[in-house]
């Protein structure tokens, strides 16, 4: 009798026990199809165009101080034979370039698209896409004397890469800082003779005035979290559940500051320049409450938030729009897009219910202030569509 039940009790966990594997499998399997370039461009096709949001004509800077408040406005689309042409990607960086006036964009999904290592900025003087340097073929890759992968002829350019919340400009050093790193895996394929090795990644910046990349060793990799510029102090201070970290320009070093912050990934952080507080929002965990951290702190604080609320999402576009002193965040609802602001000093969300922006955003850390207009800017596009550049005034 007792072998029987035996029998039965391993039967019954064997069954179970495959049921996961084939459940298991045909999730990765779905999560791989549909996430391929291939089943988007079929799904494209048959579902047609998500965006027919007209370009809103502006042809001077006087025109862009004119645009109409408190709507989403499209001043910017690429055409399919534009010169600075480029893909979106999810996980591009995004940052502002105050003396120049310029968004700037960094990162590429080199595992699925072509590889891109340019850094492309929308000229806000001449209301048009250009780049810094045209991105660099696979064949000028390799490793230099400090095993650091790097890209370009003169080998003096960082590879494509993944970059999330990564990025921030130094606007005291006029540096672009790419805090990020590379995953192995993305080019074992199409590097197969150059050993990369994940642990050496160095943090990037490159310098505007001198037009080069640095790459700087001992870094601290903040790929799928978040940094933020603090005007302030002159610092980039960047975000990891343990680890919180302050970047240095002037010695081009990391310093660890502090070791409990916002417990997931796909995190972004703005900085507070009214208040002096970072705030981080929105992660892998799908949490709706904001984390604040202050300089001197060994953690960041959560806050207790009373009223109304944003769902939680992961990967949420966030700004700091200091014209209303407020952080400004998009959160996806169901085939849109809602706009929402968070007063820190009051503690207080805010659903800007007349401003909905016309369709779902998904990940994006392209979200920008502009001082000069007084204007918010988003780089945006469906999947399989041209890149185009948004605008809203509050």
């Amino acid at each position: 009798m007792w072998r029987k039940a035996v029998k039965y009790y391993f039967s019954f966990f064997s069954a179970l026990f495959h049921l996961g594997i084939v459940l298991a499998l045909g999730f990765y399997l779905t999560n791989k199809i549909t996430h391929h370039w291939r089943w988007q461009v079929l799904v494209h096709a048959m579902k047609g165009r998500i965006d027919d949001s007209a370009v809103y004509p502006i042809n001077s800077r006087e025109q862009l101080a004119a645009l109409p408040s408190r709507v989403w406005t499209k001043i910017d689309q690429q055409q399919p034979d534009a010169e600075a042409r480029f893909e979106r990607q999810p996980t591009a960086t995004c940052a502002f370039d105050k003396k120049r006036n310029r968004l700037l964009v960094f990162g590429a999904e080199v595992n699925e698209n072509p590889p891109d290592n340019a850094i492309h900025y929308f000229d806000l003087t001449k209301l048009r896409w250009e780049n810094e340097y045209e991105a660099d073929p696979l064949s000028s890759y390799f490793l230099d004397k400090s095993g650091f992968l790097v890209a370009g002829f003169n080998l003096n350019h960082p590879p494509a890469m993944q970059v999330f919340g990564a990025g921030a400009f130094d606007e005291k050093n006029d540096q672009l800082v790419i805090a990020s790193s590379v995953k192995r895996e993305f080019y074992e394929t199409r590097l197969p003779n150059i050993p990369i090795h994940e642990s050496v990644n160095p943090t990037w910046n490159y310098d505007f005035a001198l037009k080069r990349w640095h790459a700087e060793a001992n870094a601290t990799d903040f790929r799928t979290y978040s940094v933020a510029y603090d005007e302030d102090r002159n610092v980039v201070v960047g975000f990891q559940p343990y680890h919180i970290g302050e970047w240095n320009g002037q010695t081009k070093s990391w310093q660890k500051v502090g070791n409990a912050t916002y417990p997931a990934w796909n995190t972004n952080a703005v900085y507070d320049s009214v208040n002096r507080v970072f705030l981080l929002f929105g992660g892998s965990n799908l949490s709706n409450e904001v984390h604040s951290y202050q300089a001197g702190s060994q953690k960041s604080v959560k806050m207790p938030t009373p009223g109304i609320k944003p769902p939680g999402r992961a990967s949420v576009p966030l700004v700091f729009h200091k014209g209303i002193g407020k952080m400004v965040a998009i959160i996806d609802q169901d085939n849109y897009a809602e706009t929402w602001t968070y007063d820190y000093r009051k503690d207080e969300w805010q659903h800007l219910n007349d401003i909905k922006f016309p369709y779902n955003v998904g990940m994006n850390y392209c979200l920008e202030y502009d001082s000069r207009n007084n204007i918010m800017l988003f780089v945006s596009s469906p999947p399989m569509e041209q890149t185009a550049v948004w605008a809203l005034r509050l």
